[in-house]
């Protein structure tokens, strides 16, 4: 069943293409008509789509498109071949996954399938991926961080708390001037996390005196001049070991999402890096982290 919204979005496209005098109602009529879907634009804003830019270029080529003109005799406009392939994608979709409705978002995601469609391309363009919509649809996930999207799999997405480290530890990088956000400046982050709080509480680790030495290490990396500082901190290839690493390990272990602690045990897979050194030196070593998750999930059947 649609959801009322998403019956006003399609009498919506249907709209845009009479007014333009087309033939048929096409995948770009839809998604201009999703743009004014509450369900759609919160799964474009998740995705840090600009709305307003994205409004403007597909009206743009809706007004230049070229497109055979309603026949005499025909009063409305026909949904396209494509137009009604992603309607039907949708309804699968949300049967599937045990949902009552279908709304807007589900359409999108759908839309966002038909790998070979221009509108496709032009989402692209505006910074929005399937798996950028899938990730807040299915689990309410807004956009990766900079440059992790390139190293999450479809079936290994992030918590959302640990998206917002990750956001953090580039945050922070950004904020020093630093050129590159290193596996320091992720452990600095994760140290604010509940759950790697209680691991080193669980094996006696002092957590300031940890966070002292990674805030004394950011101190001493050299930073950019602000003259030259114009782009964001890039990952450290270490970073994005660490983040595959992670996956990989959530995929084999048959549970679906990296968590904090899931990225601390992928650190220790960095053996000559800094972090590990400092880890190390004050306490931690990878089995004692990986004694504390093995318990955690033994005794709760969480996810670890």
């Amino acid at each position: 069943m649609l959801t009322p919204t998403l019956q006003t979005t399609l009498f919506r496209a249907l709209a845009f293409a009479k007014e333009r005098n087309h033939e048929q109602a096409t995948l770009e009529h839809l998604l201009l008509a999703l743009i004014d879907d509450d369900d759609a634009i919160a799964t474009l804003e998740a995705c840090v789509v600009d709305i307003e830019k994205l409004r403007s270029v597909m009206v743009s080529n809706l007004d230049d498109a070229t497109m055979r003109p309603i026949a005499p005799g025909i009063a409305d406009p026909k949904p396209s071949w494509d137009f009604q392939t992603a309607l039907q994608r949708a309804a699968i979709q949300v049967q599937s996954s045990g949902q009552a409705n279908m709304s807007g978002a589900d359409v999108l995601l759908a839309i966002l399938s038909e790998r070979t469609a221009p509108v496709v391309a032009i989402l692209a363009e505006s910074g929005v991926t399937r798996l950028d919509a899938l990730n807040y649809i299915a689990h309410g996930l807004g956009k990766l961080p900079p440059r992790t999207v390139d190293v999450v799999s479809d079936d290994a997405v992030l918590t959302p708390d640990l998206e917002a480290v990750l956001a953090r530890a580039f945050a922070d990088a950004n904020r020093r001037r630093h050129e590159y956000m290193t596996l320091v400046h992720l452990l600095f982050a994760l140290l604010d996390h509940p759950e790697i709080a209680a691991l080193l509480v669980s094996v006696a680790v002092d957590r300031e005196a940890l966070r002292d030495a990674l805030a004394q290490s950011l101190e001493d990396t050299v930073a950019v001049p602000p003259s030259i500082h114009d782009i964001d901190a890039m990952p450290t290839m270490s970073v994005k070991r660490v983040l595959q690493r992670a996956a990989i390990h959530v995929r084999t272990s048959g549970r679906g999402q990296v968590t904090p602690a899931n990225l601390l045990l992928g650190v220790f897979g960095e053996r000559e890096s800094e972090a590990v050194e400092l880890l190390k030196l004050h306490g931690l070593s990878r089995a004692k982290a990986a004694a504390h998750v093995a318990r955690r999930v033994g005794g709760s059947g969480g996810n670890a």
